[in-house]
């Protein structure tokens, strides 16, 4: 009867796992992080590391957190990166379908 009203925007969207997977390997690599390095700095298992690299495991926010933690990358950054890039893959070929039709 009374729910508390979120605005949309207010919402963290949660974006394609396949493109968080390849942020984190491509993090980690960058810093030079093997698995066992990432998941000493991190806290996060070694198993649970290259299970989300394999597309294994969505992991849980927490794992994120500490994951964005140890990468150097902020929480919300890590999201807004990942959700950028899906919006990319999203519109370049609608805009290649719209620029091929003129």
């Amino acid at each position: 009867m009374f729910g508390l009203h979120v605005p949309s925007s207010n919402l963290i969207q949660m974006p394609p796992l396949c493109l968080l997977r390849d942020l984190l390997r491509e993090r980690r690599r960058r810093h030079g992080f093997t698995y066992d390095t990432l998941a000493r700095v991190s806290g996060v298992s070694r198993r649970t590391i290259v299970s989300l690299e394999k597309g294994d495991s969505t992991g849980s926010l927490e794992t994120w957190y500490r994951l964005s933690r140890a990468l150097h990358v902020g929480f919300d950054e890590l999201f807004r990166i990942t959700a950028s890039l899906a919006l990319t893959a999203v519109s370049a070929p609608a805009m290649n379908a719209v620029m091929t039709e003129v």
